[in-house]
């Protein structure tokens, strides 16, 4: 048996090393990561050579290059696949969504995967994940199935949210919730304190940590870490700004057409409300700018 990490962010990452570094290195691992950004396909390779990990799986979750995709692309004058091979993926797409109808979850998830072959739900004694995609759900699921119910499920991010009471999900049964400060936890005086762990603290000044993480994720130091007279890693003056996935309003919903602007309305609505948490930060941004 052993354990897997179901990692959605860089920040779930490093918590999945550093939990196999302090100590479970020998507990055999696999984790799995999704295509959510450019360059995971290169990091998840680098994970599995690591040795922390038997198996870096990888989920291709990315957006179908189909034929919305295809209108998109033409709308705003950009190049793009044939129109050919866009309807062959959208296709394809409603192919495997008549499948894992079908066939289940378990289909679902492994038909998608592009790296680290098969996952087998069933070898599972314990799983590190974070409820808030659908995705993950349907993974923990799978598992808690295959395994009879007897997988026990954890929590694992350290982002805000895990620290407030509404972190308790009930679409899986939790088991134990890591985190690095588990006493601020809002929740820690009602029944948890027996079932939330700490993760153990990153020391920047553990070469050995430092040197495998810089791998992992392809850091080069340009120089604005510098080490003081006692060798020890020191900041500088920097602002460090914790925030959400916010994106600005795509460009092509300014070139729409009345008949494209009703047929993408919920698309619009969506985007629309996401730009202005995207337009508050970069004047924050700005502001700092002007003033530094």
């Amino acid at each position: 048996m052993k354990r897997l990490y179901i990692c959605l962010t860089d920040f779930q990452i490093l918590n999945a090393i550093s939990m196999q570094y302090a100590g479970n290195e020998k507990i055999e691992a696999d984790i799995m990561l999704v295509t959510n950004k450019e360059g995971n396909y290169e990091l998840a390779k680098r994970l599995q050579s690591t040795g922390f990990f038997e198996n870096a799986f990888l989920l291709n979750n990315s957006r179908i290059q189909g034929m919305h995709m295809y209108l998109r692309n033409a709308t705003e004058g950009k190049k793009h696949i044939t129109l050919i091979n866009s309807l062959k993926n959208s296709l394809n797409e409603i192919k495997h969504i008549v499948f894992s109808k079908i066939k289940g979850k378990g289909y679902a998830i492994n038909n998608k995967m592009i790296l680290g072959g098969t996952m087998d739900f069933s070898q599972y004694d314990s799983v590190f994940c974070l409820d808030k995609r659908q995705l993950v759900v349907d993974c923990v699921q799978e598992i808690l199935k295959a395994t009879e119910q007897k997988c026990k499920i954890n929590l694992l991010d350290e982002g805000t949210s895990t620290y407030w009471r509404s972190i308790l999900t009930k679409k899986f049964p939790i088991n134990e919730i890591f985190l690095m400060a588990p006493k601020l936890a809002n929740y820690f005086h009602e029944g948890w304190e027996n079932r939330i762990n700490t993760i153990p603290a990153i020391n920047i000044n553990d070469d050995k940590f430092r040197n495998i993480i810089n791998y992992v994720f392809a850091f080069e130091d340009d120089g604005h870490y510098l080490k003081n007279k006692n060798g020890l890693y020191e900041m500088g003056n920097q602002i460090v700004f914790f925030d959400q996935n916010w994106d600005p309003m795509p460009e092509y919903f300014s070139k729409l057409n009345r008949f494209m602007k009703f047929l993408l309305h919920n698309s619009y609505k969506k985007h629309k409300k996401e730009s202005m948490f995207y337009e508050r930060k970069m004047d924050m941004f700005r502001i700092v700018a002007d003033n530094s």
